[in-house]
């Protein structure tokens, strides 16, 4: 989930190099983030012709978590990693902040993490959270 990004984000080049590998790419981004929402737009536009899946989020709701949800093949298995923080993925701010992170692999919390995604991107679907 990306809230205020800043504006040579290289989390979002490290995203960028990332499908240009050849790996599949969604990223939520918030559109209401206040006075970023110039920054973010033009980010959206760049990660979508790069071939990244840009969601929006919710019209009425604002997203400002600060998660991340990695899948991968590990050993012919699905593993999941997952980031839940309390800073943006922002590089800038980052460096007057004191910010908290926990990034796991423990499975209910992956799916925990996995459904929040679910949610945002298919709202219409009920979901149960923990």
């Amino acid at each position: 989930t990306m809230y205020r990004v800043a504006k040579n984000s290289r989390v979002i080049h490290s995203l960028l190099d990332a499908v240009r590998n050849g790996k599949q790419v969604t990223v939520v981004v918030e559109l209401k983030a206040r006075f970023d929402e110039e920054n973010n737009i033009n980010w959206a536009r760049r990660m979508t012709e790069a071939g990244i899946e840009v969601i929006f989020g919710l019209q009425t709701l604002k997203i400002h978590s600060k998660l991340c949800l990695i899948t991968r093949q590990e050993k012919g298995k699905i593993q999941k990693f997952a980031h839940i923080g309390t800073g943006n993925f922002n590089e800038k701010t980052a460096r007057v902040y004191t910010d908290m992170s926990l990034f796991t692999c423990h499975s209910e919390i992956c799916d925990e993490v996995d459904q929040v995604f679910e949610f945002i991107q298919y709202s219409y679907k009920p979901f149960q959270f923990n």
